[in-house]
């Protein structure tokens, strides 16, 4: 029997088991199977239901047995955002801006789409030009292992036997991301949300730092990192309704790093970086219509002609659960 699963407002969903040939489509009878639904820092679960409607799933973990053909759809609802990155989409290794996992359908500015950058300190002006990681197979993180060779400036420091020194490397220099977006139609300033951890050679605190122009940064927080992963929030003050912000997350290279370890590697990862903000839906002005005009939308943004079917449903611009 075949099994299609479709999301519908965002998120993912997990099977607990393989079918035949190792994929996700076919079981067989009387297979049992547990249907995860995943979400993130932007998405909530609101239902699932089979597409004939005969059965509806209101728990994010839910049991079905194989003994006909499912098609499944899950629905899912989006919290107010600006855009984020989970890494959950395997990239090979680039030496260019990743562009937003996620980025909201409310975001108005098509001159800056959001992307993530790798920069190195000594030349903060253009991103790093040589290859990172930013997913593994192990890790659903940007992942940053640099060399020690990888100085940045062309530079290599060896010892007299000809191993490479690493005192000489990153005690003044690292490597953060950065981002810029624009804020125009939000109403509350950015809430900036990432996970990092800390390995081998990565210094020990890092700042969280925005811009109105690329050159005067304000510093809002500093995190320390532990080694292990750490999830942090922080507001940035000033950062609603602009043109234009840049952010980083950039190390205090005054803070030290491990220099008891034997790689010779700067390892940092960074996860689940949100840009998080309330929109103000008044802020875009909306056609006028007549009053006795129901308009409906479902939740990727198409109309409708009826909300008869079960789900999340945007009526006259308000929000409506239908079961």
């Amino acid at each position: 029997f075949k099994l299609s699963i479709t999301c519908v407002g965002g998120g993912s969903y997990l099977v607990s088991e393989t079918g035949k040939d190792g994929a996700y489509e076919f079981y067989e009878e009387g297979t049992e199977l547990v249907i995860t639904s995943m979400t993130n820092m932007i998405t909530e679960f609101i239902m699932g239901y089979t597409a004939d409607q005969s059965e509806q799933f209101y728990a994010p973990e839910f049991p079905i047995v194989m003994g006909k053909d499912y098609t499944i759809v899950l629905e899912f609802a989006q919290k107010d955002f600006i855009c984020g990155w989970d890494f959950d989409l395997q990239r090979s290794s680039a030496a260019q801006q990743r562009p937003a996992d996620f980025l909201s359908p409310n975001y108005q500015d098509t001159t800056y789409v959001p992307t993530l950058d790798l920069y190195y300190t000594l030349y903060p002006d253009a991103p790093w030009t040589s290859s990172w990681w930013n997913r593994t197979d192990t890790y659903t993180a940007a992942v940053t292992w640099l060399r020690l060779t990888d100085s940045g400036d062309g530079s290599e420091y060896r010892t007299g036997d000809g191993a490479m020194d690493s005192t000489k490397y990153y005690t003044d220099e690292g490597f953060y991301w950065q981002t810029a977006v624009c804020t125009k139609g939000y109403k509350t300033d950015i809430n900036y949300c990432f996970s990092i951890k800390r390995t081998y050679m990565g210094h020990y605190d890092y700042f969280i730092q925005y811009s109105y122009d690329n050159s005067s940064w304000e510093t809002v927080d500093t995190v320390t990192t532990t080694g292990g992963w750490q999830d942090f929030q922080v507001l940035l003050p000033n950062t609603a309704a602009k043109e234009l912000i840049y952010i980083r997350l950039i190390p205090d290279v005054t803070s030290g790093y491990d220099a008891n370890r034997i790689f010779d590697v700067y390892g940092v990862y960074v996860a689940n970086i949100f840009l998080l903000a309330d929109y103000d839906p008044n802020a875009v002005v909306a056609p006028v219509r007549e009053e006795e005009e129901e308009v409906i939308y479902d939740l990727m943004g198409r109309r409708l002609k009826s909300a008869d079917r079960p789900g999340i449903y945007i009526i006259n611009g308000k929000k409506y659960l239908v079961k």
